[in-house]
C-alpha cells in the first residue's frame, strides 16, 4: 500500500519535473517519508483517542532518537511498519505503568548491555554513513539509553528495551 502510493508519486514527480532522481530513488525516499508521517499522525490520534498522546509521543521521540542511531530490524512492508509502532506506541505505557525505581534500573542496564553488545545493526541499507562512523554511533546509542538513569522513566525503559531488542540479529545455522 505504502509502496504503491510512493511509486505513484515518484511516476508524477519524474513526469512533472526534470528531476535527476530515478524512479527507484524517489520512490524509495517517499517511502520513508510516508512510514514516518503515518506513524506520527497515526500516533498522534490514536494517543489523543486513548487519553496519553504525551506518553505516545515520549514513545515515539525516544523510540525514533534510538533507532536512528543504533539500528535495528527493519519489516518487509511499510504498514506492518506503520501497524507494529503505533501499536507498541499506545501499548507501552500501559506496560510501565507500575514498575518501581529499581525495576527500572535494572531493565535500563539490561537496554545498556543490548546496545553496547549489539548497536549499530541493520544500517547499511538504511543509512548513507561510513562503517569507520559506527563506533560513535554506538557510543552516541550508549549515551541515549544512560539517560534514562537521570530521567528513571519506565515508559522510556520499555521503549529502549523494544528498541534495543530489535537490535539481535538471529543467525541462521
Amino acid at each position: 500500500m505504502i509502496s504503491n502510493l510512493a511509486e505513484k508519486i515518484a511516476v508524477y514527480i519524474k513526469e512533472q519535473s526534470d528531476h535527476e532522481a530515478s524512479i527507484a530513488v524517489l520512490k524509495n525516499a517517499l517511502e520513508k517519508i510516508i512510514n514516518a508521517v503515518s506513524i506520527v499522525f497515526l500516533g498522534i490520534m490514536s494517543g489523543a483517542l486513548f487519553g496519553q498522546l504525551t506518553e505516545v509521543l515520549i514513545v515515539l521521540m525516544a523510540f525514533a532518537t534510538l533507532r536512528f542511531f543504533s539500528g535495528g530490524y527493519h519489516f518487509k512492508s511499510g504498514i506492518i511498519c506503520v501497524i507494529a509502532s503505533v501499536g507498541v506506541a499506545n501499548v507501552i505505557p500501559f506496560s510501565g505503568m507500575y514498575m518501581e525505581g529499581d525495576i527500572v534500573c535494572i531493565i535500563t542496564i539490561f537496554n545498556l548491555l543490548l546496545v553496547a553488545m549489539y548497536a549499530p545493526s541493520r544500517i547499511e541499507d538504511t543509512s548513507n554513513v561510513s562503517e569507520k562512523h559506527y563506533p560513535i554511533f554506538k557510543i552516541i546509542s550508549i549515551l541515549i539509553v544512560s539517560f534514562n538513569f537521570v530521567t528513571h522513566s519506565a515508559l522510556i525503559a520499555v521503549t529502549f528495551f523494544i528498541q534495543a531488542i530489535s537490535l539481535i540479529e538471529r543467525t541462521r545455522g
